[in-house]
């Protein structure tokens, strides 16, 4: 997990996101072994909890990650955009390259292409 600046498509204003790397090849797999979005977005969030372990003494979103994870329910969002993802490129045939899925402070949850084009997760 990484932070990067973006500009949110559905304001226009740039924000701060965390993003996570996501391998197009290893989701189908975890898709045909049986893995929904849950463990998806578990998978993801793991690799953030050194991130997460350092910012829980706040006491809103804001600033403790981890409390954001909660209140925005990402142990469900982020797969499901991931999944959300996959499914709109299978629709037309093909397997997108790798690409990100990002969260900012007020849980939207953004899907950033290869060429860097954002998206808001549906």
């Amino acid at each position: 997990m990484h932070t990067l600046q973006i500009t949110n498509p559905g304001t226009g204003r740039k924000c701060s996101v965390r993003t996570w790397n996501i391998d197009p090849h290893a989701i189908l797999e975890d898709l045909k072994a049986g893995r929904g979005s849950r463990e998806i977005s578990w998978a993801l969030l793991e690799e953030s909890t050194d991130d997460m372990a350092a910012e829980m003494d706040g006491d809103c979103s804001a600033n403790n990650f981890s409390l954001s994870v909660f209140e925005n329910a990402l142990d469900w969002r982020l797969g499901s955009a991931v999944i959300w993802f996959l499914n709109l490129a299978r629709q037309h045939h093909k397997l997108p390259k790798p690409f990100q899925v990002a969260v900012n402070r007020a849980g939207d949850v953004f899907i950033i292409g290869s060429t860097s084009r954002v998206y808001i997760a549906a």
